[in-house]
């Protein structure tokens, strides 16, 4: 089996020894084709036997590729859209700051939610002189109201909090965040965290959000 079928059997069990970054144009939105490339001349850090993938809208030519929900990115807004039942995994542009909002998936919701994919930067940046992490802090805390005004006070979120921080060491990771679930059935979330210089990436590894 290649790595490209590999990745197309099961995304989540491939993530969670390869790297795979997202490259589908932020503005993509509702039900795509995906599949993933190898980037060339780049290493694992962590893992030798691992490598590095970009995710990317399938072209015709491409010998297998996966249906999938994609949920757009805007720098200084809010963008939704909602999951159903025509494919079984869901991505959404790079996150390294932004937080997704997730609706409620109570009793009847039968495998349909609303997502969404929440960027204020502007508000951190409006206070960057008292700090880094006053910022984040603040652009933290205007996503987590605006994507709960979105998906509801029910609804869960994936903060920056979350997955941006690397223990003690100082390290910021960025996550290629997704979501799968069986037919009809609810959805579950992860990030894949990953930070990268040039060629070299660290693996952080597949994290589950409840």
């Amino acid at each position: 089996m290649s790595m490209v079928h590999a990745f197309c059997n099961d995304p989540k069990t491939f993530m969670e020894t390869h790297v795979v970054y997202v490259i589908v144009p932020n503005q993509t939105e509702g039900l795509v084709d995906v599949t993933v490339e190898e980037r060339p001349n780049s290493v694992v850090t962590n893992n030798p036997d691992a490598k590095v993938f970009r995710l990317r809208l399938a072209r015709p030519d491409d010998p297998v590729s996966i249906p999938a929900y994609f949920c757009p990115y805007e720098q200084n807004n809010i963008k939704a859209t909602t999951l159903g039942n025509l494919a079984l995994w869901m991505f959404t542009p790079t996150m390294d700051g932004c937080t997704l909002g997730i609706g409620s998936q109570g009793p009847g919701a039968n495998g349909t939610v609303r997502v969404c994919h929440v960027n204020m930067a502007r508000a951190g940046t409006a206070i960057e002189s008292l700090g880094i992490d006053a910022g984040r802090a603040q652009q933290a805390k205007l996503q987590r109201n605006v994507a709960l005004s979105e998906v509801g006070r029910g609804g869960t979120l994936v903060e920056p909090m979350t997955y941006m921080s690397e223990g003690n060491t100082g390290y910021v990771l960025k996550a290629t965040t997704f979501g799968t679930h069986p037919l009809e059935r609810p959805w579950r979330f992860y990030t894949l965290r990953y930070r990268y210089a040039g060629n070299s990436f660290f693996h952080g590894g597949v994290h589950a959000h409840p």
